[in-house]
């Protein structure tokens, strides 16, 4: 397990911009899937790929705004 030093709001911020890392790392993984097949399930997959990564920001906005609202530092 790993112990995870700062204020809240940097525990937070790392912890989804993890998340946000792996969502766009599985995105570019698609396109190059894409690139080297161009089958039609890779163009799906890149649709929900670019699909959830979006989704991600916005809930790291709504995060950030919560936070801000509520004074976590």
């Amino acid at each position: 397990m790993q112990i995870l030093r700062g204020t809240k709001r940097e525990i937070t911020m790392m912890e989804w911009n993890e998340v946000l890392a792996k969502a766009e790392k599985k995105l570019t993984d698609s396109k190059k899937c894409y690139e080297l097949y161009g089958d039609d399930d890779s163009k799906q997959w890149i649709a929900e790929d670019e699909e959830k990564v979006s989704k991600i920001k916005r809930q790291i906005e709504e995060v950030v705004i919560f936070m801000d609202a509520h004074n976590i530092k």
